[in-house]
């Protein structure tokens, strides 16, 4: 997976979720949360389903606000970020993992 951006900037990160290389269908009612790690500090967003999910594939989109990316510190090397996500369908919870997800220090 590779995504990249900036502190300080809206992102929206696209996830593909599979089980033994298969997509599946992500209940309607299910809860998804994900939280963004940059080694110390986490960021967290509970994703819903809009026009850019496509739960029935298992694709999910985590949305995170410019003042929640801002909070990542990174000095002037980019960082390394992990996205953990996890789908809850009435308690059966399942969990995948993002890597790859590199930071810079915005600018501006």
């Amino acid at each position: 997976m590779a995504v990249n951006f900036l502190t300080g900037e809206d992102i929206l990160i696209a996830v593909q979720l599979t089980t033994n290389g298969a997509t599946f269908v992500i209940d309607s009612g299910a809860t998804v949360t994900a939280v963004l790690r940059d080694g110390i500090e986490a960021i967290s967003a509970e994703v819903s389903c809009t026009d850019q999910t496509d739960w029935a594939t298992s694709l999910v989109v985590v949305p995170f606000t410019d003042t929640e990316t801002a909070a990542i510190t990174v000095g002037t090397t980019p960082i390394f970020a992990t996205l953990e996500v996890q789908v809850d369908e009435s308690g059966d919870i399942r969990k995948w993992l993002a890597t790859g997800i590199e930071v810079t220090k915005g600018v501006l």
